[in-house]
């Protein structure tokens, strides 16, 4: 956008080299990640279970929303349960895309019998809390884009649709400020 103002109002091309990338500038300081505590790898389902889980969200909810591609989703679901620790630390925002497509999963088989939440619940917030900022979602796109139309098909079915709307439409923005 920054281009395309400049070489109206000056009718010359903008400077490429003048650009910086984003988030290379300064150094904040600053992680990704809003909670700096190691991540949380307790109760993920067995392999086994976490597959039925995410068949039953390609069934249930991919027909009419794509909220992950298969082909990279897979390889790195395998990956994590090869090693977890190394998967969720060295891509979190498919470790986060990952507890949010489980959470759709629990959710799809049906309401807790125990429980006043939507299954999966625990999951969706144990994400919520890792998402990374708005300004370091331009890293991964396309992942981003699907958490967050992830993010906002879970919030509409917790009946948070104000929320769901807010929170999508303030980091599209957001993004797209960012040139992603």
């Amino acid at each position: 956008m920054l281009s395309l103002i400049h070489s109206q109002i000056s009718r010359t091309p903008l400077d490429k080299t003048s650009l910086h990338a984003e988030g290379e500038a300064f150094d904040l300081g600053w992680s990704s990640s809003r909670n700096n505590s190691p991540v949380d790898l307790s109760g993920p389902p067995s392999l086994d279970f976490a597959l039925y889980l995410m068949n039953k969200v390609k069934f249930r909810i991919y027909q009419l929303f794509h909220l992950f591609d298969e082909k990279r989703f897979s390889s790195n679901f395998y990956l994590f349960y090869d090693n977890p620790v190394e998967v969720a630390t060295q891509s979190p925002l498919w470790y986060i895309h990952f507890l949010l497509v489980i959470a759709f999963g629990k959710s799809c088989i049906g309401r807790s019998q125990t429980s006043d939440h939507l299954p999966g619940w625990d999951l969706f917030v144990r994400a919520m809390e890792l998402l990374l900022d708005p300004m370091f979602l331009c890293v991964e796109q396309v992942n981003s884009a699907e958490i967050l139309i992830c993010v906002a098909l879970y919030l509409q079915a917790l009946d948070f649709r104000v929320a769901s709307h807010v929170y999508v439409n303030a980091h599209s923005f957001t993004l797209m400020l960012q040139g992603c």
